[in-house]
């Protein structure tokens, strides 16, 4: 028997879209029956990767481009595969995690908007370079029929920037993690190479590497580039999926949550639940993240860093109280369940062609009770 609900969702295997929309599928169907189809860009899928989806690739790589009309060209031709592809699934939900103005398919479409179009300046300045990007993506968002953002921040920063006509929804990404209570052994860092590699953050920590403890390592989720020299002390782990990095969780005694604009938090969540400090750059969207529980640097100031680092390092009452408060943080607020209920709600909601009357500042949270 088919189900009722067949979502038809964009994801990308080269980034953490790929993450983000397995965690999702994952949370949706511990709740309800249904059958997702994820339409992938950009890179050949490998079917041992998850069996609870159909995956469908394309090669179109769609990604920011300088030249405007390379851009639109390409997001429309992904546009116009997902619409092939649809006439065969026949989904009832669009899932849009990428920005495609040209879809024709007559189906509820939800846009997550995850930040690409704001986490440069350059995307909603009023440069008249940028402005036909600007453009383009206000029409994305006009053709959806609900519009999600993963934090506050996100929702502050659309509303202000582009001509919102309708509620924006506010869904916090979740995991499903259970948490570490082991005992870690030395003492381990553990950092993503898409922020450390920044040139800023790259400078900070080879600064602080020769002031570090000898028998401190720090491990780096990702690849680093065959051309960059880099201390031994720094180890690339390369492209591993979360199941494989969790080995690496559990050895780690502090994550150095360095980027400034960190729009999916996954590495973050699986951090904490398997028991590290989160030693976390003072970003408007860590901040609200995690409030309270992660220890904050100024992220402009690499002695601040230190001196945040080494009081982590020597006070391990300190160490013990930021280790538990995240684990407490990411298991009781950023559930898959909650995630997954929330998404469904959503879809519920846009189904029943529900109309919503709000105000251009409004922005929708659902409320979920464990």
């Amino acid at each position: 028997m088919t189900p009722s609900l067949k979502i038809l969702m964009t994801t990308d295997i080269g980034n953490n879209k790929w993450d983000y929309t397995n965690v999702l599928a994952q949370s949706i169907l511990s709740l309800q029956k249904a059958q997702i189809l994820f339409v992938s860009t950009g890179r050949s899928y490998e079917p041992k990767q998850i069996d609870y989806a159909e995956v469908i690739n394309s090669d179109i790589s769609v990604k920011w481009e300088n030249n405007f009309h390379k851009f639109k060209a390409n997001n429309e031709r992904f546009g116009e595969f997902i619409d092939e592809v649809a006439k065969d699934f026949q989904p009832n939900i669009m899932h849009l995690n990428h920005y495609c103005n040209n879809i024709k398919t007559p189906v509820t479409k939800i846009l997550t908007t995850h930040g690409d179009a704001l986490n440069n300046i350059k995307w909603t300045s009023f440069n008249m370079h940028y402005q036909p990007y600007k453009q383009y993506i206000q029409s994305c968002l006009n053709n959806s029929d609900r519009i999600v953002a993963t934090t506050k921040v996100l929702a502050k920063n659309l509303l202000s920037s582009y001509d919102i006509d309708k509620q924006i929804n506010l869904i916090y990404n979740g995991i499903q993690c259970e948490a570490y209570n082991g005992e870690k052994t030395g003492m381990v860092l553990l950092a993503s190479s898409k922020s450390l590699l920044k040139k800023h953050n790259l400078d900070m920590i080879l600064r602080i590497l020769q002031r570090l403890p000898d028998d401190m390592k720090i491990y780096v989720i990702g690849s680093k580039p065959e051309w960059l020299r880099l201390p031994e002390k720094l180890e690339f782990l390369g492209n591993l999926s979360n199941d494989e990095l969790k080995k690496y969780y559990d050895k780690a005694s502090i994550y150095l949550a360095l980027s400034s604009w960190d729009i999916f938090n996954m590495n973050t969540f699986y951090a904490a639940c398997s028991g590290c400090a989160l030693l976390a750059c003072d970003s408007p969207i860590f901040k609200e993240i995690w409030g309270d529980s992660a220890h904050f640097f100024d992220m402009n100031n690499s002695d601040n860093f230190m001196r945040n680092l080494n009081n982590l390092l020597e006070n391990k009452l300190l160490l013990e109280k930021v280790t538990q408060s995240c684990k407490n943080k990411a298991l009781s607020t950023y559930s898959l369940k909650r995630m997954g209920y929330e998404y469904l709600n959503l879809y519920k909601k846009a189904s029943s062609d529900e109309k919503i009357v709000s105000k251009k500042s409004e922005i929708k949270e659902d409320i979920f009770i464990q």
